[in-house]
């Protein structure tokens, strides 16, 4: 006995069950199988654009939401931070601060002599 898409009760063997859809219980959120999800992933990503909660279950069970990521995080590397970063470098205290390249290469040669 199929309760229908709006739930309802179902009668089996004398135990009747109050059934309800998940998606009636959250207006705002959807639930979805891994086999439905990847034939209907492109309209369930504009659902979740559109602010609805997109549930992926496997097995029945919840296991991924699909969800607006928001803005994409501002840049780091432009020019201005670079110049900041040169000005506010912290050196290793002594008096000719040797940089990275110079530490690793003279380390990898210092072992090949070993």
């Amino acid at each position: 006995m199929d309760p229908g898409p709006g739930g309802g009760a179902v009668s089996r063997a004398g135990v009747s069950l109050e059934i309800w859809s998940f998606d009636d219980h959250n207006p705002g959120m959807s639930t979805h199988s891994v086999a439905e999800a990847k034939t209907h992933l492109s309209g369930l990503i504009d659902r979740a654009l559109q602010g609805e909660e997109v549930v992926i279950t496997r097995h029945g069970r919840p296991v991924v939401a699909l969800r607006p990521v928001g803005d994409a995080p501002a840049r780091m590397s432009n020019a201005e931070s670079l110049a900041w970063l040169r000005a506010n470098r912290v050196t290793g205290g002594g008096a000719d601060p040797e940089d990275a390249a110079s530490l690793v290469g003279r380390l990898r040669d210092d072992e090949q002599r070993r």
